[in-house]
């Protein structure tokens, strides 16, 4: 009830066993991704307002239970969105100033988009001194627009984060299995450049997905017929 901002225990039932369902089809970070396997990815669909960040919010919760520890949630090209998103974000895990410190979660994004950021880079926006250095198991929430200068932004400093803790002895993989949920996945993230290289959008995300050894992507939309007619071998496709 606190996570999702309302009572009603049926819609909050109906919610959770869709987000266990969904959870299902995930990658398993657990045991240290043992049986992690391919990079899966995946189509939820949902009618027009039938609560798809209410079903976001659930996952990601659900997922950080089961050991997921970066989430980063595309949320649409528009500044209005991606801050209603960031603020509920915030709310329901009760993310104060950037960080709840109590459970160990953070959001670099949490005042303003990725690209944004002040004097941000791989070391604040990951907690890498506080992951290898002391050893803390936090959980990162990005919420960022769908639009590259903030993806090819987000995707130099993961492979600076990589490069990172490649020196420090650690495996990316097994410290940041990743969640990628991508909100109105019908729109900008298919491939509609497919004679001239490619949609730039659709490359920007196709290269996040290939920057995290161990990721999981996961296309919300209420409109699937672009999503279900894209390329079934594509990173980004159904």
């Amino acid at each position: 009830r606190k996570l999702l901002g309302f009572g009603d225990e049926e819609v909050i039932s109906d919610i959770q066993d869709n987000a266990l369902h969904i959870l299902n089809g995930c990658n398993d970070p657990r045991n240290n991704g043992e049986n992690w396997g391919d990079n899966r990815q995946g189509l939820v669909y949902g009618m027009v307002q039938s609560g798809k960040t209410a079903s976001m919010l659930s996952l990601i919760s659900l997922g950080m239970r089961a050991g997921y520890r970066l989430f980063i949630v595309l949320a649409g090209d528009k500044s209005s969105l991606r801050d209603q998103t960031q603020n509920r974000v915030n709310g329901a895990f009760d993310v104060e100033g950037g960080s709840n410190r109590r459970e160990f979660i953070h959001s670099p994004t949490h005042v303003s988009d990725f690209r944004q950021i002040a004097n941000g880079n791989y070391i604040s926006n990951f907690k890498f001194n506080e992951r290898t250095g002391r050893g803390e198991n936090w959980t990162t929430i990005i919420v960022m627009k769908k639009q590259t200068h903030h993806l090819n932004a987000l995707i130099a400093q993961l492979n600076d984060l990589q490069f990172a803790l490649e020196e420090a002895g650690h495996d990316m993989g097994q410290i940041l299995p990743t969640m990628i949920l991508d909100d109105e996945a019908d729109y900008a993230s298919q491939n509609t450049r497919i004679q001239d290289g490619g949609s730039t959008t659709h490359n920007d995300l196709v290269n996040l997905r290939n920057a995290i050894p161990r990721n999981c992507y996961l296309a919300y939309t209420a409109t699937p017929q672009a999503c279900l007619s894209a390329n079934p071998a594509s990173l980004i496709g159904y």
